[in-house]
């Protein structure tokens, strides 16, 4: 088990649109909510932001570790009265609440999340401050209760908007929510640590004898290891070791390394350390308007930020298409991530109709062993594209998830994961076409979105795990022109 920890800062429209009366039960789901919450010192810590024409911040994250003295507060908190600049408020919350001065624990690492509850349209723009705050680690809920458009919802909330917008039609329908968002509170602060006993182990044992001096064998050990405490063993034995042994140690042979000398160490280290290859496809159509091209590359920087580049570690390539597919570097190009950045940064845009399905066909080459491809390496593709292709995509995308695609000259065959993601006006058939199945069809409204879901990109490329590396996954982002 482990303790729930975070801060969280509720921020509460009291507009006149609200009126006292439906404030007192505003103030009833807020107690109920934080009621439900493990709050207090080295737990969660609560805010609360107030505002109607202007915002304020009675409450901070180091104002109270009591929770009975944030619930007297809130039974008494203030009504207003005033318009809804709700956009105001959020960047306000970015910029004195969420603040180590004010107690936030971020540079602690304690998830940060923000909750708006309010009745109505914003009186100024807020998607740029709740894109600013969501880009500064802040997950965020939206409450909307009346009028509140659904639209102006997910231009607050974090992604994906089914599990961070609510919706009442009225006040009186608010302390119904109140258990529904507590638990969803907790699951999403839960969700957001990995457990230990989720986190992969790995022992590497490198011995050159055999074990002597102890009548228990190595096998119960090394199996209780195995099963109990769930580590993956490697053996490696050097010289003299014993080879049966070794593998009783490992529990696999495909686990298990014998070499004659500690010089020829060296040689087995690929085998150990999977390296990850990663080719964007990168859509350079017509149909792309400039700005959302450097848009696309912008989100490519922002993976290939948290890799490392350099041989037997990560390695990037880059094949732009329009009518036809182009290879701007290859896999094998470049071992400098500064270097690698600004060539992506010096991208053309070729123009051309958008012939997806052609380019999914022929980006495969890219991972050719002629191309820098290893064989070992585990190999993830991802598409950017405006999601309106001018030839068929479902073919090509079926025959890479049938397992049906011959990437080099000794023909593995490799299994494919497809994910969809679409942005505004993207064609959803044809997103479903492509992922082949609507639990892995995403859309967000805009690419301050997409920024959030390169996170969900790299821990899917770093944590995958498999005792065999022939494996693809393929991640297809579809972005559409925003306007």
């Amino acid at each position: 088990m482990f303790d729930v920890v975070a801060d969280i800062a509720f921020i509460v429209d009291q507009s006149s649109s609200i009126r006292s009366k439906n404030f007192q039960l505003v103030r009833d789901f807020l107690e109920n909510t934080i009621g439900g919450l493990d709050v207090g010192e080295g737990k969660i810590k609560i805010a609360v932001v107030l505002y109607s024409d202007f915002p304020r911040a009675d409450v901070s994250f180091n104002t109270f570790d009591d929770k009975t003295d944030i619930l007297r507060y809130i039974s008494s908190m203030p009504y207003g009265r005033g318009k809804t600049y709700t956009g105001a408020a959020l960047k306000f919350a970015k910029e004195h609440v969420f603040t180590k001065a004010r107690g936030s624990r971020r540079d602690q690492h304690v998830q940060q999340v923000a909750v708006v509850i309010t009745d109505g349209k914003s009186t100024d723009e807020v998607a740029r401050a709740a894109a600013a705050l969501r880009r500064s680690g802040i997950t965020i809920f939206a409450l909307g209760i009346k009028d509140t458009e659904e639209d102006d919802l997910r231009e607050i909330a974090s992604y994906p908007y089914k599990k961070f917008v609510f919706n009442v039609e009225d006040f009186d329908k608010l302390n119904s929510l109140s258990n529904i968002l507590t638990k969803t509170l907790c699951n999403e602060i839960t969700d957001s640590i990995i457990p230990r006993e989720k986190v992969r182990k790995l022992l590497i044992v490198i011995t050159d004898g055999e074990s002597r001096g102890t009548e228990e064998s190595v096998e119960v050990p090394a199996k209780l290891l195995r099963t109990e405490q769930n580590v993956t063993i490697y053996a490696i034995g050097v010289k003299d070791a014993s080879e049966p042994e070794l593998e009783l140690i490992s529990g696999s042979p495909q686990r298990t390394f014998y070499v004659k000398n500690y010089d020829f160490l060296d040689e087995i280290k690929k085998d150990i350390i999977t390296e990850i290859y990663v080719v964007f496809l990168l859509d350079g159509s017509e149909s792309v308007s400039a700005k959302d091209f450097e848009n696309m590359k912008y989100i490519m920087k922002l993976v290939i930020d948290r890799f490392v580049i350099g041989p037997d570690k990560e390695r990037v390539a880059v094949v732009q298409y329009g009518t036809d597919p182009k290879e701007e570097f290859s896999l094998n190009k470049f071992d400098d991530k500064a270097v690698l950045l600004q060539e992506i940064r010096n991208i053309k845009q070729m123009n051309g109709k958008a012939n997806t399905g052609k380019a999914l066909k022929e980006v495969l080459q890219s991972f050719n062993i002629s191309k820098g491809g290893r064989a070992s390496a585990l190999k993830f593709l991802i598409l950017l594209t405006d999601g309106e292709s001018w030839d068929d995509v479902s073919e090509p995308a079926k025959v890479l998830r049938d397992n049906l695609i011959n990437i080099n000259a000794i023909g593995m065959r490799h299994n494919v994961t497809i994910y969809a993601i679409g942005v505004k006006d993207a064609s959803e058939p044809e997103l479903e076409l492509i992922s082949g199945s609507p639990q892995r069809t995403f859309y967000v409204k805009n690419y301050d979105f997409l920024d959030e879901i390169k996170k969900d990109i790299i821990t899917e490329i770093c944590s995958f795990e498999g005792e065999t590396f022939d494996y693809w996954h393929m991640f297809i982002l579809c972005v559409c022109t925003v306007t």
